[in-house]
């Protein structure tokens, strides 16, 4: 299991900087007191607020080993955490069956933000 991407959250003591540098504010732990990540798609009222949809990302290899590439919203990670996702990976045929079961269990877990996920088979 290899992360890829950072959440760049308003918690974050560089995204706190770059927000205020950009002209945002932060109050709450949130960007003008709404959002909490501070790199995000859609949430264009708040781009004048600093938020910016640039994420942190790392290259990676691949290899042999590797099956699935994951890609979900905060309202799959606020709930479920690398290692729970991973475990789910294995007890699945499929990526349709393994993206179902992220959802289920991000609703089962009682998310409160949107829901979305893609899982792309790789080996």
């Amino acid at each position: 299991m290899k992360r890829i991407s950072y959440d760049d959250r308003a918690t974050d003591k560089n995204e706190i900087n770059r927000v205020k540098n950009a002209g945002g504010i932060i109050f709450g732990g949130r960007v003008y007191g709404q959002l909490m990540l501070t790199r995000a798609f859609g949430d264009s009222e708040l781009k004048k607020y600093g938020v910016i949809c640039k994420p942190h990302v790392f290259k990676v290899e691949l290899n042999m080993s590797d099956k699935y590439i994951i890609i979900a919203s905060d309202g799959v990670w606020d709930v479920l955490d690398e290692n729970e996702v991973y475990s789910l990976s294995l007890i699945v045929k499929n990526s349709k069956e393994l993206c179902d079961i992220i959802v289920k269990n991000a609703i089962d877990k009682g998310s409160m933000d949107n829901i979305s996920c893609f899982v792309i088979k790789i080996n």
